[in-house]
Formats: structure tokens, C-alpha cells, sequence
């Protein structure tokens, strides 16, 4: 007799008692001997179905390409972004030296037409005005000429003196731009000449108007415009059968600033003694 709890040796079914051939596979099934008769163990042992064990290693080679594709877009992404920051770095270091490295072609120069600078003498070296100082700020110096025997204070930092005349008859005094202009000379008397007939003489110029105009028996005094429409103011002394004059001319536009200043040399403009 068989066990009742018996199994299938070929497929592992369950077999009842009286079971010859087994329902599952068909399997003839065997009875043992009833003197060696062998209880069967409570459970069956594991039989892993062939379906089951080939699935394993699809499973596990599915698994290993998904593994491997994710790796693979992973590293696409990164070499992606790698290499699309090396080219905007690169495009940006190109477009940078182009910017700068590009030379302009300078245009060509035309040929001069003015002939070549020939190298003349320096001009001697003439002491020039500087700024027109207020009339608060006028310094006024004394200059005496010797020769002639007169003296006269200008301001000396407004009328800049140019230096004596050869002759050592006085002096030019210039502004600055030229804006205005002192002359003081000495001259002596000629034959048949007086003060009154030099006066008259310079009436006469045509150049003048006249707009002031007074002789005295050792001085005259004359003033007004000239043909450029500059003002001008003149004296003239004498004495010692020797003629001393002082001519100042201004721009119109100085008029308020030179005023006081004519004034002032009026006063100072005096004979002086003979040096012994």
C-alpha cells in the first residue's frame, strides 16, 4: 500500500491513494512494497517551475539595460551641458578677439602742398602783459628819463614796459592783447619851432577826432578817437627847449578801467631836474 499523502515523482502533483496514473502529466505512478514502505515527508520539496527559472536571468539582463541606459542618458546630459558651456565660452573668447584684434586701415594721408618750414631766428625775448588787474590791484611805478629829464608812474602790472628806445628818448608799455598802448619820448626843439605850432600840427592830423583838446604856454593837452575808433590821450611838456610827451591809446570797451589810469598819468607826467 501507498502512503495517501504521496506526491507525482514526475511532476510533483498530489496523488490519492488509489491513483495509478497521474491526472496532471499521466505518469504511471509506482507502489512500493508494503514490508519497505517509507512515510512521505509532510511537504513536497521545492521544484522551481522551468518557466520561473528561465524568467530569472530576463529579469535580471532587463534590469541591467535599464541600468545602463539611465547611466548612458545621464552622461549624455553632462557631456551635453559641459560641452555647451566650453562652446559659449569659446564663441564669447572669439567674438572678444575679433572685436579687439581687427585693426581700422588708416586712410592715406595726401601729399602736402605747403613748401617746407624753413628755420627762422627766434624773436627776441619781449616781456609780455599778463591778466587786466582790477583798478583796486594796479601797483604803480615810478620810470624817469634821464636824458630828456621827465618822469611818469604807470601801473606797471596792467602797462608791461617793452624796453628803452635806442635812442634813449623813452619807452612803448603794452597791455595785454595789445588792448591798450602808452608811448612817452622826448624830442628837441628845431628852429623856427614852439609849443604852440606843434600843437596846431597835430590838430591837423586826419586820422583824429577831437573830442578834448587845450594848450597852455608850457603845456597842451589833446584827446578823442581814432579812425579805428580806439581812444587816445596825449600830453606834451616844455621845457629847456625840449618837448616831453605821453600818448596812451585804449579800446573803447576799457574805457571804465583806463579813465583812472589817464588821470593818474596826468598828474605823475613832470619835469624833472638836471643831473649834475
Amino acid at each position: 500500500m501507498r502512503p495517501p499523502a504521496s506526491f507525482c515523482e514526475n511532476c510533483g502533483a498530489p496523488l490519492q491513494a488509489d491513483m495509478r496514473f497521474c491526472e496532471a502529466c499521466g505518469h504511471p505512478v509506482e507502489t512500493a512494497p508494503a514490508t519497505t514502505s517509507v512515510p512521505s515527508p509532510p511537504f513536497p520539496p521545492p521544484v522551481q517551475p522551468q518557466a520561473a527559472v528561465a524568467a530569472t536571468p530576463k529579469a535580471t539582463r532587463g534590469r541591467r539595460n535599464l541600468f545602463l541606459l539611465g547611466g548612458s542618458l545621464v552622461l549624455m546630459l553632462v557631456l551635453g551641458g559641459l560641452g555647451y558651456y566650453y562652446w559659449s565660452e569659446t564663441s564669447d573668447s572669439v567674438s572678444t578677439r575679433k572685436s579687439v584684434s581687427v585693426p581700422i586701415p588708416s586712410l592715406p594721408s595726401e601729399p602736402s602742398t605747403k613748401p617746407p618750414a624753413t628755420s627762422q631766428p627766434a624773436p627776441p625775448s619781449v616781456p609780455q602783459p599778463q591778466a587786466t588787474p582790477v583798478p583796486g590791484d594796479l601797483q604803480y611805478f615810478l620810470y624817469i628819463n634821464p636824458k630828456f629829464r621827465y618822469r611818469i608812474r604807470f601801473p606797471r602790472n596792467l602797462l608791461v614796459p617793452q624796453g628803452v628806445s635806442p635812442s634813449g628818448s623813452g619807452q612803448r608799455f603794452l597791455a595785454p592783447e595789445n588792448r591798450a598802448v602808452l608811448t612817452v619820448w622826448g624830442e628837441y626843439l628845431q628852429i623856427g619851432d614852439s609849443l604852440k605850432n606843434l600843437y596846431k600840427q597835430i590838430l591837423r592830423e586826419p586820422d583824429r577826432i577831437y573830442t578834448y583838446k587845450v594848450c597852455k604856454p608850457d603845456w597842451f593837452v589833446v584827446s578823442g578817437y581814432l579812425s579805428d575808433g580806439r581812444i587816445f590821450y596825449r600830453k606834451t611838456l616844455f621845457q629847456d627847449n625840449m618837448f616831453k610827451s605821453f600818448e596812451i591809446t585804449y579800446e573803447k570797451d576799457q574805457k571804465a578801467l583806463y579813465d583812472n589810469i589817464v588821470n593818474h598819468l596826468a598828474r605823475s607826467f613832470e619835469n624833472t631836474r638836471p643831473v649834475d
